[in-house]
């Protein structure tokens, strides 16, 4: 789910369809898991590099893209955390920490997810850990980029920051996520791959501090921290993401959406075989 798959939904009408069937079975985000872990009705989902890919709540998958960007001073080009530096895991069954190690600095993250009962909330909560190992001070640049889909839906979600530390998104069936993190220097949300084209453009990103509410689609939501680390010491940022899933649909209901997206399905793949 990053830039490439996000770009395609935008541009080919039969990725919705798709993606809805495929969400239904949790498939989708589950083929791009590598590791679990699970508390009460809730699993969140991860790939090899500790990204977090999908969270499950109730049964009811929620596509997640989740990554860390850095830069150090204020000419280098942003990287990847969780691409680009070796890290090493460690798993339990409601908790991931995962250790990355760069050129002067760590970044330790360790994950928790508290689950409920039935259609109950779940939190997701992170605690990042970044420690200056090199002579002098740091002048790190960390960002946070996120891109959900909610109610097993690529599109038809909004999102808005609030307050410059809360943000706010609602998918088309009303399930919510709420994230509150350590207040930020900048924040930005924005639509149409945005923000993840300027991560990947080569220069240094500063987010504009822009958190209102976007359009139905494909939202996407960032935070930015500029902090100045002596050496030897630390930066900490805190995170809580709550997803609230929307009242469930009828028994009915749902087996007449999953009819309705199979033959919407069986339609486009028809007129492209007559095409």
């Amino acid at each position: 789910m990053r830039k490439l798959s996000r770009g395609f939904c935008a541009q080919t009408s039969i990725c919705s369809v798709l993606a809805a069937a495929l969400a239904a079975t949790g498939f989708a985000s589950r083929a791009m898991a590598v590791s679990e872990i699970q508390n009460g009705n809730a699993v969140a989902q991860f790939n090899s590099r500790g990204s977090l890919v999908g969270l499950v709540v109730n049964n009811t998958t929620e596509f997640a893209s989740q990554d860390y960007w850095y830069h150090v001073g204020n000419t280098n080009t942003p990287n990847s955390l969780l691409e680009s530096l070796p890290n090493t895991q460690n798993f339990g069954t409601d908790f991931l920490q995962a250790d990355y190690t760069g050129s002067g600095f760590t970044v330790d993250i360790t994950y928790l997810l508290t689950g409920g009962v039935g259609n109950s909330p779940a939190s997701l909560s992170e605690t990042l850990d970044i420690t200056n190992t090199g002579q002098g001070p740091l002048s790190m640049h960390f960002l946070e980029f996120n891109a959900f889909g909610l109610d097993d839906s690529l599109t038809g979600n909004t999102a808005s920051i609030t307050g410059g530390n809360t943000a706010n998104q609602t998918g088309p069936r009303g399930t919510t996520l709420t994230e509150t993190v350590t207040p930020p220097n900048e924040y930005q949300t924005d639509s149409d791959a945005a923000i993840i084209d300027s991560l990947d453009g080569g220069n240094p990103t500063t987010l504009n501090n822009d958190g209102d509410l976007t359009p139905a689609g494909e939202p996407e939501f960032a935070f930015q921290w500029d902090p100045s680390i002596n050496a030897g010491s630390s930066f900490l940022i805190s995170k809580v993401a709550t997803i609230t899933p929307a009242v469930p649909l009828p028994p009915a209901a749902a087996t007449g959406l999953f009819t309705l997206i199979g033959l919407g399905l069986f339609a486009l793949v028809r007129r492209k075989l007559i095409a």
